[in-house]
Parts: structure tokens; sequence; C-alpha cells
């Protein structure tokens, strides 16, 4: 195949007067379609062949037309072949041709000589290919002769043909280089007289032209920007070259899309030819000839589609344009803005629409719209907008406004002037007269503001505080003369009413106006137009926002506008400067310190150096002294909350950094109390540094705060050690070989633990485990060693049980893990220490065994709780069994549920909620564990005077909270308060000094116990699918709602703690339940009845799905809670009728136990105690013993169910002796029961007995006896004799 096209090829040779050739017109016909088709595939060396083949025809075409014959070959597709040539070929192939003269002859024919049409094809047609292969030919040419041939398109008479000149003169600067620029004007000039149709394709080439100019520029400025073509070198055929520059040129500055797909297009690169100072200097000179040019076009009103394609190039010119020569035509440009928004024309104006985004380049608005001191640049160019849009006649010009106005808001981004200003210009036309107006604003909001964010204008205004500001500002001054822009904006742009956008404005433009106005005039009738939306008075408005102003003023640099905020409020309510302060707190700290509008970071770190100074000025105010510590010591809980509802827990990052700092902003402040707070300080930083992006900052304040604890109260270091080692480990143990990055920081807090507070710390050191081996621990591991000395394994593990014990869980999980390494590591020492007799080690394994049993029993629902669990089990494990009788049990302590309302709230506080607040994981727990010890001391008369360290700042709270009463006394009536009474000292006294100083701060605390409606439904809770967790706390939950007594407010202050914390829901389930059967309705009390019976009769149904051996571990424990509460309430039972039969049978006695207990000794008290133990006995009494016996049986409680069944057996049937004088009958089925039961116990004995009182054993039974004694040549006849039994029944069945 191969040889054959050679073959071929070499036949279609120019005429040569061989014989047998064939005739000229059919060989370069065939030729020319060959290099059409081969020039798909340039590298080949047949298409090489073609190639020369069609130049070497070159001589014999000029030679027929130097001798005058009439052409009769096809010039056309012969054209059209050389054309494809020179796209593939590089620049060497045409430099190097020596047939250059033979060529231009040739381009010339269409114009010098009649040519034979074939194929059909058009005069005009073979011109536009001439063209095309004129305009590559490159810079070896003579420009001269080149332009010869442009001028004949230029002339012709062809439109089509004088298009493509046009268009080719561009080309021809791409392939020639810039020195042929001045020619090409010189024709552009003569070409603005031709026709539309011709003409409108003028400023495509000036457009073009720009960027081929930019591209040399680019060179001597060493700016990166190059311009390309790509053409379609597999389309097969060639195109007009107008189509083939829309659509493959490509200039990186001004297209986006400046990559192609090069493996179906060739790119030819622009190459620039000029070079020089004097090159430059021509180069401007040339750019300026361009843009005159493009003006003149442009203002030529005589053709529409000629000055929308200058618009359409607008962006090549101004991207490309010298700064200099863009500066020196800024009135030009300025004169073309103007010209173009306000034109006549829509198709016009909207083509500059697409444009106008152009102008707000940076560089391009500083040199068109320079600013000065009156007025910026975005004001100047928006200014262009605003007066276009102020004589804009026709509503469809300013629609046309406003969409140019949305194109400038979508191309900058929200932190510009020109969004702000232009969503404003946008905002200013919803009270349009014109209804198309007000929809087209709105909408154009919505648009641009979405495309930014997804949350649209809402969204924008919630995370840039200036653009909120400055638009709220905008609305607020125009409510009394433009009410209507504003309730369009609430209504179309908000989609809410009036009062509510109104709502929203106020705390941000309500401070404004009462700081500002001294010296605006409209500031008093904005205000009284914010309250006539609110349906209020301006007073009340202001009085309710006077925080916000407070705080708003103290920010300003200025004292002047304190002082004028502090005169407008003197002169409105009558109140003195100390009294309005007072009325402020604490929302004026929480402003002040927690505030989330600051702006950008500079700005908010100005303001926070500045606020200890503005609050010891309130202190001053207030106090008369600048005692920063005890002033903030009443109101730190309260800014510490704020700050981590507001920014702690917050989805932005940046406000969660802001938080730690304002942290460590107020742990500076709070001086030598800081000690009253580390618990609440320690959650919030265990929680920042658990946070991988708040990590470094955490770690950073965490090593402030142990600084300034050791400072400031170097024995409360103790308290957090343990917890502080917990949350660093696993930065230590979380990769060895390649540490944290907070490596150093983590190193550096712990030499401060531990080198620096080796003193203080001497016995608690010896707690800490084992620290990686790491260079940068080597000094704490050496002092960690040295505290802890030879420890034997009694003494370790006896730490361990410590450890195992302690409040926090982090702490227990770092001590048990250490305890999974131990045992793995001493196993030996471990199983000899097992093995050993009864002695003081035994007692530790015991302590250890009970501590690890506790922990398998963990209800944190954290991952670490889950963890605890895992390898608390692990290390029973590595324990292995253990002989049971080495190992005490659990202590049973009576539960003393008889007891005062004070004994029950120092029992809460002492020993869950005080508790719960120190261990708390989280904010929410210790808040509700702080709530609950808040109301309890408050129902126990303990008052703030209390607390010690609070004497100096308790009479001014006192005095704060008086002036706060006196001055909204103005607006509202208040309520005094309760003085300290001898029964909240006795309570407070009973407390150590530990847990007064954690419990301290609830005595100024200001939590809100917040009002629930009873939401409790009927019938019991209990389901099978339910957590244990879940369960208790709507049970809970249902009996604290129908509480009454003195009692019902305990319960009530401990609703939120019992949802997280399970100890102190256990314990408080008996005094709940015994307060609702004592003192509730007989509903209550049915109500208590079903719901313990739906936890029983779950267990001992047959259907339930549960067996012996695979109950359901929740549902066991919900059965354990209602086995204790019974417990609990027969004990009561029992203490009330002995107390009752103590005070009759001895008075004498009985008074000193109603002194102890109870306060009244009357006959009435004696009858309705008789009352509640009936109620109390006979909920005991609804129970069915049998189905106790049963649900305890299903738990393997076999002890338990023995008691049950054994009473259930004795009611029934009467004693178990048979000797006795009153012996029952007992049917089987009880005694098969009871043998069940006894066999579980493992009791030979007692199931030898029970067989005495059945009349006929079953064989099952003597199964059982004959296994437990061990009998099994008469187990092996029972199981034949069963089998043979089987066997008969199922014959007979049959």
């Amino acid at each position: 195949m191969n040889k054959s096209l050679i073959s071929f090829v070499q036949s279609l040779n120019a005429p040569a007067g061989r014989p047998g050739s064939l005739r000229p017109d059919i060989a370069l016909s065939a030729l020319s379609m060959l290099c059409i088709a081969f020039s798909i595939y340039p590298e080949t060396d047949l298409s090489l062949r073609i190639f020369q083949q069609m130049l070497a025809w070159l001589p014999w075409i000029a030679d027929q037309a130097k001798q005058g014959n009439s052409i009769n070959v096809d010039i056309s597709t012969y054209l059209e072949g050389i054309h494809s040539v020179f796209l593939v070929q590089n620049a060497s192939f045409k430099e190097h041709n020596p047939l250059h003269d033979d060529l231009i002859r040739v381009l010339k024919l269409p114009w010098t000589h009649m040519l034979v049409a074939i194929d059909n094809h058009c005069p005009w047609k073979t011109k536009c290919l001439s063209l095309q292969v004129v305009s590559k030919l490159g810079p070896s040419l003579n420009s001269k002769v080149v332009l010869e041939v442009l001028d004949l398109g230029l002339r012709d008479e062809a439109e089509e043909v004088r298009t493509e000149a046009v268009i080719s003169m561009l080309v021809m600067v791409l392939w020639s280089g810039l020195d042929v620029l001045s020619p090409v004007f010189e024709r552009m000039e003569y070409l603005k007289k031709d026709n539309e149709k011709v003409k409108k394709f003028l400023p495509t080439s000036l457009g073009l032209l720009s960027c081929l100019y930019g591209c040399r520029r680019s060179v001597s400025d060493s700016h990166i920007n190059e311009c390309k073509l790509f053409v379609n070198v597999k389309s097969g055929r060639t195109c007009l070259t107008v189509d083939c520059l829309l659509q493959g040129f490509c200039c990186s500055k001004c297209n986006s899309n400046f990559i192609c797909n090069l493996d179906e297009q060739q790119a030819i690169i622009h190459r620039s030819g000029m070079h020089g100072a004097h090159a430059d200097f021509s180069l401007d000179s040339n750019f300026i000839q361009l843009q005159s040019l493009f003006f003149e076009l442009l203002f030529d009103e005589s053709s529409e589609d000629v000055q929308i394609s200058c618009v359409r190039v607008i962006h090549r010119i101004l991207a490309h344009g010298p700064s200099d020569i863009l500066f020196k035509t800024r009135f030009e440009w300025i004169k073309c803005v103007e010209f173009l928004l306000t034109s006549r024309s829509k198709e016009l104006r909207e083509a500059f629409c697409s444009q106008i985004r152009f102008f707000v380049d940076d560089l391009i608005l500083s040199l068109i719209f320079a600013g000065d001191a009156d007025k910026s640049k975005e004001q100047k160019f928006l200014d262009t907008i605003k007066h276009a849009m102020t004589v804009a006649g026709s509503p469809h010009i300013l629609e046309t406004l406003m969409e140019c106005t949305a194109e400038i808001m979508v191309a900058v981004n929200i932190d510009s002037k020109l969004f702000l200003c232009s969503l404003i210009l946008l905002v200013d036309q919803l009270d349009s007269t014109h209804m198309t107006v007000r929809m087209n604003a709105s909408r154009l909001i919505h648009k641009s503001c979405y495309f930014h964010l997804k949350g649209g204008l809402e969204l924008i205004l919630s995370k840039d505080v200036h653009i909120r500001n400055e638009l709220y500002d905008y609305l607020s001054e125009r409510l009394a003369s433009r009410l209507v822009l504003v309730r369009e904006f609430a209504e179309a742009v908000f989609g809410v009413e009036t009062k509510e956008l109104v709502k929203k404005m106020i705390p941000f433009v309500l401070p404004k106006l009462v700081v500002s106005q001294q010296y605006n005039s409209q500031a008093v009738d904005t205000l009284c137009e914010l309250a006539k939306c609110l349906n209020t008075d301006m007073v009340p408005l202001i009085v309710n926002w006077l925080p916000k102003v407070l705080a708003f003023a103290l920010h300003q640099t200025d004292d002047q506008q304190l002082i004028s905020a502090v005169q407008f409020y003197h002169a409105q309510t009558g109140s003195d400067k100390e009294e309005i302060f007072a009325a402020a707190l604490p929302a004026l700290l929480d402003e002040l310190v927690c505030f989330t509008d600051g702006g950008d970071l500079d700005e908010i770190s100005r303001r926070l150096a500045r606020v200890p100074q503005m609050i010891k000025g309130i202190a001053k105010v207030l106090t008369g002294a600048e005692d920063l510590p005890g002033f903030l010591r009443n109101h730190f809980v309260g800014l510490l909350n704020s700050i981590d509802r507001k920014m702690l827990h917050a989805d932005n990052f940046m406000l969660q950094r802001q938080a730690l700092n304002r942290i460590e902003m107020l742990i500076r402040m709070m001086g030598s109390h800081l000690n009253t707070y580390v618990p609440k300080l320690m959650v919030l930083l265990m929680h920042a540094i658990v946070k991988e992006p708040l990590q470094k900052e955490g770690l950073s304040v965490l090593h402030f705060f142990i600084k300034q604890l050791a400072k400031v109260s170097p024995s409360s270091i103790k308290h957090i050690i343990s917890q502080v080692f917990a949350s660093l480990l696993p930065f230590l143990e979380r990769d060895k070989e390649n540490p944290s990055i907070h490596l150093d920081k983590v190193v550096t807090i712990l030499e401060e633990l531990v080198l620096k507070n080796r003193a203080i710390l001497k016995q608690h050191i010896c707690e800490f485990p084992p620290l990686p081996s790491i260079p940068a621990l080597t000094a704490v591991n050496k002092a960690i060693e040295d505290a802890r000395g030879t420890m034997t394994l009694k003494d370790q593990l006896r730490d361990v049980v410590d450890g195992l014990n302690h409040e926090n869980l982090n702490v227990r999980y770092m001590v048990v893990c250490e305890l999974c390494k131990l045992l793995n590591s001493r196993w030996k020492d471990v199983t000899a220490l097992i093995s050993a007799e009864a002695g003081s080690d035994l007692d530790v394994l015991s302590s250890l065994i009970t501590s690890l049993f506790r922990g398998c029993a963990e209800e944190s629902r954290t991952t670490v709780g889950q963890r605890l669990k895992l390898v608390c089990a692990d290390c029973l494990g590595a324990l292995g069994a253990v002989d049971p009788a080495k190992v005490k049990g659990f202590s049973c302590q009576r539960f003393k549920i008889q007891c005062s309302d004070d004994d029950l709230i120092f029992e809460l506080i002492h020993k869950h909620l005080a508790r719960a607040f120190r261990s708390a994981p989280d904010t929410v727990i210790q808040d509700s564990a702080a709530l609950a010890i808040q109301e309890l001391l408050k129902f126990a008369g303990c008052e703030a005077s209390l607390d010690e360290n609070a004497s100096t700042t308790t009479s001014q709270a006192q005095k704060n909270e008086d002036n706060c009463n006196a001055v909204a006394s103005k607006i509202k009536s208040t309520k005094g308060s309760n003085g300290m009474n001898n029964r909240g000292q006795k309570l407070w006294d009973r407390f150590s000094n530990y847990v007064k100083e954690i419990i301290a701060p609830c005595l100024t605390s200001r939590f809100q116990l917040p009002k629930v409606a009873d939401s409790t439904s009927a019938g019991p809770i209990y389901r099978t699918s339910m957590s244990f967790r879940r369960w208790i706390f709507f049970w809970i939950r249902k009996l604290t709602a129908h509480a009454t007594g003195s009692r019902a407010s305990i319960f009530n202050a401990c609703r939120g703690i019992v949802r997280h914390d399970m100890q102190t829901a256990i314990y408080l389930l008996p005094y709940l339940v015994l307060n609702a059967v004592c003192h509730g309705t007989q509903e209550a009390r049915h109500g208590i009845t079903e719901e313990i019976l739906s936890v029983l009769d779950a267990a001992a149904s047959e259907n339930s799905g549960a067996s012996v051996h695979g109950f359901s571990g929740q549902s066991e424990v919900c059965i354990q809670a209602v086995f204790t509460l019974l417990d609990n309430l027969g004990q009561w039972v029992d203490d009330v009728e002995q107390e009752l039969a103590l005070s009759i049978s001895h008075p004498s006695v009985s008074k000193q136990h109603k002194s102890k207990g109870r306060s009244s000794n009357s006959l009435t008290d004696q009858d309705q105690l008789l009352v509640q133990c009936k109620y109390v006995s006979e909920l005991l009494s609804a129970i069915p013993k049998v189905t106790l016996a049963s649900a305890s049986f299903r738990c393997q409680a076999y002890a338990r169910s023995l008691m049950y069944f054994e009473s259930y057996v004795r009611e029934k049937s009467g004693a178990f002796n048979p000797a006795a004088e009153r012996s029952g009958i007992f049917e089987d089925q009880d005694v098969s029961h009871l043998m069940e039961i006894y066999s579980c116990l493992d009791e030979p004995d007692g199931l030898s007995g029970l067989s005495c009182l059945s009349k006929s054993l079953r064989l099952q039974d003597q199964l059982l006896m004959n296994k437990k004694a061990g009998n099994w040549a008469d187990v092996l006849t029972s199981c034949e004799q069963a089998l043979q039994m089987e066997a008969n029944l199922g014959s007979e069945a049959f």
C-alpha cells in the first residue's frame, strides 16, 4: 500500500512533457486532495513528499500566468492544500522555500486572471483562500509584497472577501510580528468607511490586536502573558478565518479557559518580532492609535452592531493597555462608561453589563477612577452608576443599571467596598414606583449574595460585621422618611415582617444612635421610630438595651461618648451613673468580654486589650475601688458560661480560638480568687485540647493557667495534677517515633507541674504513670522516679486502687491502662499474690477487684467510658479465677431513707453533686450539677455572705442588686431578697473546706431553672428495648412532675443532673417514690405499682426471649434498681413501725429520737405516719411474690428468688416443717420450683428435705437430686426412663 501511494505521488509531478503523464489539471487536483488529507499526519515521510510536491508545482503555475495562458487547473483546491501545509509545517519550511516570488504571483491569480470554477467554487472563496495563505507567510517575505495581496482583498467587491481581509490582518500580525502594525492601522482607517457587515469585524480585530500587544509588552515587563491560536487540523477542510479566530484564539490574561485540548488542535504561538526601546515606543504609539480607533467606532451611533462588537472587546483593551496610556485617556473611558450605561439601545446596555466587571480590577479602577482625599476610587466609580440611575428616564434603563450593579457584586469579594456600596444601590431601588424595578432589585440582591455564599444575604450579614452594620445603619436612617423601602427589604429580601427586621437591627443600630445623639439631630427621631415599629416607647427600649449601649460606648476611644450616653440615660430615666451601671450588670460584662462582632483580628485584639481597664472603671464606679478580682468574683462563672456557649461551641473555628483568648484574659484578671473556679476552667480547657484545631491555643492557655494557679494558690495544684497528666498522655503516646507537633508545649507543661512544683506535689508525683522514654522528658521522668522510689507490687496496686476511685473519668482510664501493663509485665508476682494465704495482701487484692468491677459498671456514654469498661474487663481476665473466699464482698451500708430535708440536701451535695461537678466531662453536665447545687443552697437558706472569700464583695453585690432594682422600678416592679438565716449557716458549716471551695461560686451564680410542661404520659414507661439510663430518667422526670411538699423543690433542682449522672439518679429514686406514695394521689401510687410490675413482668415472662444465661444486661440493671427500691421501701416501713412502737412503749426514748429526726411530737403526726406506712405497705403487697421470685431467678439472683418464693409458699401452704402443728399441703409444682432454686444454690441437703414435701416426685426432680448428690448411676437410670417415656408417648400418638 505504501509503495503504491509513493508511486502514485511520483506520477503527480509538474508537467515535464513525459509521454503517458496525466493531464495537469487532473494531476494537480489529485495532489491537492492528497495534501489536504495527509496534513493530519504531517510528520510522516509520505506527507513530507506530498508537501514538497505541492510546492514544486508553483513555478509551472506561475509560468502559465506569465505567458497569459488561461488557468485551467483548480487553483482553489490547490490554495487550500498550500494553506494546510503552512498550518502544520514549522517556520523553517517557509523561510527556506526559494519559491516565494512564484507563490506571490499565484496568490494574485484570483484577481489578475480568469479562473475556471471547478466543484462549484465561488470566485470570492478562492480569494479568501488566497488571503488566508498570504496572512501566514511570516516575516521572511517583503511586507510590501504581502500588503499588495491584502489591498486587493480590501478593495474587492465581495463583502466576504473584504471581511476575510479584515480578519487576515490580525493573523498577519500574529505570523509576521508587530512590525506590520502601522500599515495595518492605515488600512483599518480606510475600512471605517465600509459598510456595516464588514466594519463590525474591526472591533474584534482591535481587541485581538490588544492581546498581541500585551503579549509583546509582557516580554519586556517580565510578566507572564502569551497568546495562542488553536486550529483544528483534523477537520480536513479549511474554514473562514473569522470562525477560526473566534473559536481558537486564546489569551492567557483574557480567557479563563486558556488550556485547550492539544490532542485535537495544534497551537500556533505568537512570536514577537520587535525588540528594544524604540520598539516599545512604537508599540505604545500603535496602542494609542488602536484605542483612538476603538473610541471612534464605539461612539459612532450609525451602526449598533459595530458598537456591540466594540463593547465585547473592552476587557481585552483594558487588560493589555499600558498604565500610562489608560491614565491619560481616563476621561475617554469615563465617558465610555457613562455613554454605555444610559444608552437608548437595550442590546448595547446588556452587552456592556457583561463587561462592567472588568472595570472593578483594582489597577484599572485606580487608573480610570483615581481617588482623592474626598472620594475613593470605588466611590467615584459607583457615583457614575448612581448618577446614571438618577438621570435614567426609563425603567428599562434602570433595570439594566441594576443588572450592572449586580454584576459588580458578583465580580468582587464580599469584603470589598464595591460589594457593600453596590448592595446599598440595589436596596435603594426597593421603593421605586415601578413594580418591575422593585422585583428585579430584590431578585438581584438574592442572586448576587447567593453567588458568594449559599446562605444568601443573611449568612453574609452574620459573617461580615462591617456589611451588617453599614446596611442596618442605612435602613434605620430611612425608617422615618422611606418606610416603604424598609418594609420591602424586610418582606422581599429577608422574608419577614418589618417588626422582625427591626428586632434584628436594634442590637447593632441602637447603641450608635444613643452615643451619637449629641451631634446627630436625627438620632432621637430614629430611636422613636424603632420603638414605634415594636409598639413600645423609646425609654423602655433604650433601658432594655442598656448593657449593649454602655459596652459600645466603653469600646470607643473617645471617653466623651460614654459621658454622652450616661447623660442621655440620666435625662430619660433620672438615674445617676452608679445606678445606671449597676442596672446593666452582669450583661454589661458579658458584652465587654464575650462580644462576637469585633471585625478583624487586629480590631478584636485592640478591644480586648482595653477590657481590663474598662472593668476596673466599672468597679470604681460601683465600689469606689479598683479591686478587679473581687469585683469579677460574682460574675466569673457567668462569663465563662457565656464564652462557652457563644464561642467555644460555635461552628466557626476563629470564634473558638478567640474563646481561648478570652479565657486566658479572665484567668489573668481573677488573681487570688482563681482557685475557686478550677473545676469550671479545667472542663473548658480539657474540651479545647481534645479538639485538634484548638490544641495549640488550648495547651498554651492550660500552661498559663497552671502557672497562675501555682502562683496564687499552690495547694490547689494537687487537685488537677492527675487530670492534666491524663489529658497530656495521649500526646506523648500517639506516635512515639513521630511525636506530636505540640510535644514542646506538652513537655513544658509537665516540667511546670513536676519540676517547678516538686516541693508542693511530692506526695502526688508518685501517682503519675511512667512517661515515654524520649529525650525531651528525661528530667521529668527522673523526678518521677526519684519521688516514687522503690515500690513493691502491693504498693503499686494500692496506688492503682486509689486511682481507680478517682472522680475524673480520664484519670481512671489512665490508671487502669497502667494496671493492664503492670499485670502483663509482672504476671508471676501477681499469680503469687493471688495464690497466697490470707493476709494484708489479700485486702489490696479485694479492693482492686472491687474497683475493677465498679469500672465495668461505668455509666458514662463517652468513648473513654466505654474504653474504661473494656480495659477493666481485660484486667479482671488477667487476674484470673480468684478464690471467692479470699475476696471480701461489697460493703452493704444501710440506706438512710428516713431523714430531714437538710440531711438530704447535705448528702446530695457532699456525696453526689460536688463529685459530679468536679468530674464532669463537659460544661453541660457541670452546669446541670451547678444549677442543682445553687438551687439546693438557696432552698436551705445559704447566702453569698457565707463564703469567707466573698465577704468583701457580698455587700457591694447586694448594693448593685438594689441599684438595679431602683432603675428597673421605673419600668417594671421588682422583688425583694431574703436575708441569711441560721438554717443556712448550719448546713454550710457541715461541708468540708474543699467542698466549700468547689460550691462557693454557686452561692452567687445565676443559673435559671427552666420551666417545663408536664409531658409525661399515662401508663408505665418501661420497655424492654429501653436502656437503663433512659428508663430511669423518664421515670424520675414523671415522679418529679407529681412531687409535692417541701421535697418537690429539692427534686426539681436535680431535674437536669439526673439525666447525666446515674449515681445521683439512683440515689434520688427511693426518695421520689416515697414522696409520691406518702403524699401523692391514689393515681400516683397506682402508677408506681404499674411501673414496677412492668419491669418485673418483662423479666418473669416466658415470652420475653430471655434465658437464665442470656438475659439482657440493661434489663438486669433495671430489675436490680427495682429490687433495691423495694428493699429501701421495706426498710422505711420497718424504721417507721419501730419508731412508732418505741413512742408508745417508751415515750422518753421517743422524744430523743424525735429531736434528732422529726420536729413534731403530736398525735396527728403519728396518725399521718401510720397512714403513710399503710400506703407503702400496700404498694409492697401489691407486687406478687411469685413475680419477684421469677424475675430474681431469671437474673440469677437465686438467694433473693428463694426468699420471695418461700414467702409466697408459706402464705399459700403454711409452714415447711412436716412435724409442726400446722403443716400445710404443698403443691408438687411449687416444690419442684423450690428444688430448682436450691439446685442453683448448690444445696443438695435442701433438695433432699424438699423431696419429703412432695407427694410424688417428678422424674426431672429425681434427676436433679441425684445430680447434686453425685449419684451418677441413678442419674443414668433416670435418663433411660425419660427416654423410654418419650418413646412410649411417641408410639401412642402414632
